[in-house]
């Protein structure tokens, strides 16, 4: 999750972008360096924490079920409201990468933050320091709108689990 790019770092979490970063980086998906920790220039990537939610539900509950998953308690095409209630209470020390915070993946302060919602724009900031590649889009989830899926308690449900990562970086939506 923290790819080593020459002496910098780009960080990005699971659901958050990583394969389509990783193959602008680097042309392949797998056997890439990591660090355990990032060093020189750091830029990490979040998705909004919502948004990321649903990608992980309809991708690795809905499309193709994962034995990670199983392990973590929850179940093949378990219903949203379900599934949230259950990552909400698996805290980030247990949690799957995939749906653990953020914000216990990017911990400190990357000299930048970009975003899914505005990733074109923002890996010219990464081709700029890194003398990337053009970004494209790699393994992408297809599901509808992430608002859609879900009810204003559900949200709040989903916002508390992810209190950190709105604060963080989307804190303009914290209230909404």
């Amino acid at each position: 999750m923290h790819f080593a790019v020459g002496e910098g770092t780009v960080t990005a979490a699971p659901k958050a972008g990583s394969s389509s970063i990783r193959m602008a980086l680097f042309g392949r998906l797998y056997d890439v360096r990591e660090r355990e920790e990032p060093e020189g220039y750091w830029v990490a990537f979040v998705r909004h924490p919502l948004a990321r939610l649903v990608s992980c539900y309809q991708h690795w509950i809905v499309d193709r079920f994962h034995h990670r998953m199983a392990i973590q308690g929850l179940t093949e095409r378990m219903p949203f409201p379900y599934f949230v209630e259950a990552v909400s209470a698996i805290p980030d020390s247990r949690a799957d990468m995939h749906f653990q915070s953020q914000s216990a993946i990017i911990r400190g302060e990357p000299d930048f933050i970009g975003r899914v919602e505005s990733l074109a724009e923002d890996w010219r900031h990464v081709q700029k320091h890194f003398n990337a590649r053009p970004i494209g889009r790699h393994n992408s989830t297809q599901h509808a709108d992430w608002q859609s899926f879900y009810t204003p308690e559900l949200r709040a449900v989903a916002v508390e689990r992810y209190r950190e990562d709105m604060e963080r970086f989307y804190e303009s939506d914290l209230h909404r």
